[in-house]
């Protein structure tokens, strides 16, 4: 019998008495459900349990007070919600929907992704996603993603302002989409007031963390103190980077032989994904590469940007711009990917919000 033969019929054995290598059998030998151990469902589960949402008080505190104000004076209002990449403003979202099904007075929370208006042409077919809800009640109108909508300024919100009564417009931003687009928006629906998504505080990311191994591993009694601090310590406090980072420190004990939930499989998910120092080389980089990196960010292409669009941005020759992109990519802040015959390029997710508190900051220092 050969070796490729010996190993062939021992891996039969091994799946006869059931020990199959592979990270679903190796998740349910340990305990964990298999199809609640990702990314996507334990986003989704946030959002089917929002009253375990964690923080975000005072920024339904702001929304409410201006609830409160539509329906004392009869009018209209509009709120600019801003928040990095993961920072929960989605959830949001799904929080004040259970927040006004709860409340005595009847109040339609309409969501709309800016998707949507992407193929709107007529200001009637705007109307058809608005008035989905009766016209006798007050409204909420929460516009997920707007920059997303290229005539957000000039034709969406024109609509909503002249169409809308005794309705609260709230709008959903990153901070470099926000500062791009604020005058425009103001110029047509002025926002009365800024919500900043703000970062969990240590607390928060254990709670989340303890949300989510919980439903993970509902019969396992496990002590999360210190991984929930490196989940913290890695995500700087954004939500979508912890969920990310727990599910992945999941992959990463099932490769080294790490014990679940433990810290080196949460500083293995980390290194994995580049966010140890992050900040501080996000930081150090050269205006010229935070220029490149913050037109990626500002592209309308969900699939990123070409060396041919960056530099006519940018105003440089194309050899320059890549010279700068193939730094960006070697230092894992960026990755390409190509489509037809151009590369497009765009942020790493995780590197994403990092990047954008940093421009965030920026753009308050000179506002």
């Amino acid at each position: 019998m050969s070796r490729k033969d010996s190993v062939f019929e021992e891996a039969i054995s091994r799946g006869i008495e059931g020990n199959i290598s592979n990270y679903e059998s190796w998740l349910s030998d340990r305990g964990l459900d298999v199809e609640r151990a990702t990314e996507e469902h334990s986003t989704q589960f946030f959002r089917d349990n929002p009253d375990l949402t964690s923080g975000l008080d005072e920024e339904v505190s702001v929304i409410g007070e201006y609830i409160g104000y539509i329906l004392r004076n009869e009018e209209n209002a509009h709120l600019a919600v801003k928040g990095v990449q993961g920072s929960g403003k989605t959830q949001l979202y799904y929080l004040l929907d259970s927040l006004l099904t709860n409340y005595d007075r009847e109040i339609d929370l309409k969501y709309i992704n800016a998707d949507s208006f992407q193929r709107i042409d007529t200001g009637s077919n705007v109307k058809e996603l608005v008035e989905e809800v009766p016209v006798e009640n007050e409204k909420v109108v929460f516009i997920d993603d707007a920059w997303k909508d290229k005539k957000i300024a000039g034709h969406s919100l024109e609509y909503l302002r002249s169409e809308l009564e005794q309705s609260l417009v709230i709008t959903v931003w990153t901070p470099e989409k926000w500062h791009k687009n604020v005058e425009s928006v103001n110029s047509v629906l002025p926002a009365s007031e800024v919500v900043n998504v703000k970062p969990r505080s240590e607390n928060q990311v254990t709670d989340i963390t303890e949300h989510l191994v919980s439903s993970m591993a509902p019969s396992l009694d496990l002590e999360l103190d210190t991984f929930s601090k490196q989940v913290y310590r890695y995500s700087f406090g954004i939500p979508g980077i912890a969920i990310s980072l727990i599910e992945n420190s999941l992959r990463q004990s099932y490769r080294n032989g790490f014990d679940i939930f433990s810290t080196k499989s949460v500083e293995a998910a980390a290194e994995k994904k580049n966010l140890p120092g992050i900040r501080g080389e996000l930081r150090d980089i050269s205006s010229t590469k935070k220029k490149v990196l913050e037109n990626i960010l500002m592209s309308q292409d969900e699939r990123g940007s070409t060396t041919q669009t960056l530099s006519k941005s940018l105003k440089k020759d194309n050899s320059t711009v890549s010279y700068h992109l193939k730094d960006l990519e070697s230092k894992r802040l960026i990755s390409g990917e190509k489509y037809g015959r151009n590369v497009f390029y765009s942020v790493k997710k995780c590197v994403k919000p990092m990047l954008q508190l940093q421009l965030e900051g920026e753009y308050q220092y000179y506002e």
